[in-house]
């Protein structure tokens, strides 16, 4: 199985307090260990990159990031999101930009999105997007 994992999981186990023992942390470190199909997004690796204050932290994240195969946003992708975007806010979701968009990379690509973001499960609804119960 082929995995897209969310900024809010790389964020939980990257995180140096206590955060690493969340489930969803805990299930990424084992797909780590058992060499699973991770991927990443340009978006994803952004986010989690802004959020780092320090220069040397940033580097070595960055570094360890790098190691995983990124998944391109093509025009179809964001032409997907939007509609992900429209079908969830005509049904009274009001959904991001960005997770519309990470949804749909996870959909065209097909792979299940490793996520602690509960907006995923809701977007799950108005797409074929799958999530992994963890």
């Amino acid at each position: 199985m082929s995995i897209l994992v969310d900024t809010s999981v790389w964020s939980l186990m990257l995180r140096r307090k206590s955060a690493g023992d969340h489930p969803a942390s805990l299930f990424l470190q084992a797909c780590i260990r058992d060499q699973a199909s991770l991927f990443l997004t340009g978006l994803v690796f952004q986010e989690i990159l802004q959020g780092i204050r320090s220069r040397s932290q940033f580097k070595k994240i960055r570094g360890y990031l790098l190691d995983f195969p990124f998944l391109e946003a093509t025009p179809t992708v964001h032409e997907k999101a939007a509609e992900i975007f429209n079908q969830s806010k005509k049904s009274g979701f009001n959904a991001s930009t960005l997770d519309c968009l990470i949804a749909a990379v996870a959909i065209h690509h097909r792979c299940r999105l490793l996520t602690a973001d509960s907006d995923f499960n809701e977007l799950s609804k108005y797409s074929s997007l799958e999530t992994i119960d963890y």
